[in-house]
């Protein structure tokens, strides 16, 4: 989850520069003094891959600084990273709640910050498993196939746009259409029919391109 307004923010892997990444290690390796954090990461991973069949290549844990520090977690749309700053349930769910609360990201639900993090992530894993079906590749295969959902899921609502489809998911949804996509997966698997109906458009859209 990437970067913008006050807080702590979500980001992929396009929008975390890999020079402010250090010390990347696999995250099940730290489940002996994180145990409660990452067996939350591993429930959202067992839910996707019962609704999907999706796996991510790996799961990662790494010190982000820079402009990169208040960064909670990226992917590259086959691995997810969380940042150990964040990565215990008090802090995340401090830094995520702040950004509920001023609209930036949509609310967690009964879920747990972690989780709700988590799912954004597999938001974009998402996302290339769609750019893969339709056919796309490239460095910017994970934008075109967000696009490609983004402009169908519209139009199955009354909005006339993108923009303001995306500003009724959250803040950060506005940022690009991956974000977009991931904001409304986190919306989805954290609210479920609560979700914002741009959210299950989003979601609905995305399950027909992928089945």
């Amino acid at each position: 989850m990437g970067r913008g307004s006050s807080g702590a923010n979500l980001g992929s892997g396009g929008g975390v520069n890999p020079a402010n990444i250090k010390n990347e290690r696999d995250l099940v390796s730290e489940r002996e003094g994180q145990q409660a954090a990452v067996d939350e990461v591993l429930a959202v991973a067992r839910d996707i891959h019962n609704e999907y069949g999706v796996d991510v290549g790996q799961f990662m844990i790494a010190d982000i600084g820079g402009k990169d520090a208040r960064t909670m977690a990226y992917s590259d749309g086959d691995n997810i990273g969380f940042n150990s700053r964040y990565f215990d349930g008090d802090t995340m769910r401090s830094a995520y709640d702040d950004c509920v609360k001023s609209g930036f990201h949509p609310s967690r639900g009964n879920k747990t910050a972690i989780e709700a993090v988590a799912s954004h992530e597999y938001g974009h894993v998402l996302t290339e498993k769609v750019a893969q079906k339709l056919g796309i590749s490239g460095p910017y295969s994970m934008d075109d196939a967000a696009k490609t959902i983004v402009d169908r899921a519209v139009k199955t609502t009354s909005h006339r746009g993108s923009v303001s489809f995306a500003k009724k998911i959250s803040g950060y949804a506005k940022k690009s259409n991956a974000e977009c996509v991931a904001e409304a997966v986190a919306d989805v698997f954290c609210n479920g029919r609560n979700a914002r109906a741009e959210s299950r458009a989003i979601v609905s859209t995305m399950n027909s391109m992928l089945r």
